[in-house]
């Protein structure tokens, strides 16, 4: 359960900087529907979608039951993802798929998101 409330945070911080306008070369890579293995996170399976407005859609869902929540994101010129979700806020720092700072972090390359520790690929 921490892990979802972790990667909740981490995408709705992401979400709401973009909205506010990102200045990032990642931008246009991040647009587009990501989501887990099926299970991967705690049994539940994770889909996260990046529109180019700056919105997102969070969907989480285990067996029949699920959730939709809408948030916002922006990326700033260092890479910086912040996501709001539900109000709540995330901020993640690009990095080479290695949590060095031990705060949350984010790593985008070809068709591989990792958001701290949930990977997701495009759906």
């Amino acid at each position: 359960m921490k892990k979802l409330i972790a990667l909740l945070l981490a995408l709705t911080a992401a979400l709401t900087l973009a909205a506010c306008g990102g200045n990032s070369p990642l931008a246009p890579k991040l647009v587009g529907t990501w989501k887990t293995e099926p299970g991967a996170i705690d049994g539940y399976d994770i889909e996260i979608t990046f529109d180019a407005d700056g919105s997102l859609t969070y969907r989480r869902s285990l067996g029949e039951e699920g959730e939709t929540l809408d948030g916002t994101y922006r990326l700033d010129g260092d890479n910086t993802l912040t996501m709001v979700i539900n109000g709540d806020e995330m901020v993640l720092a690009f990095d080479e798929g290695v949590a060095s700072s031990g705060g949350f972090f984010w790593y985008l390359e070809d068709d591989l998101l990792i958001i701290d520790e949930a990977k997701m690929h495009r759906g």
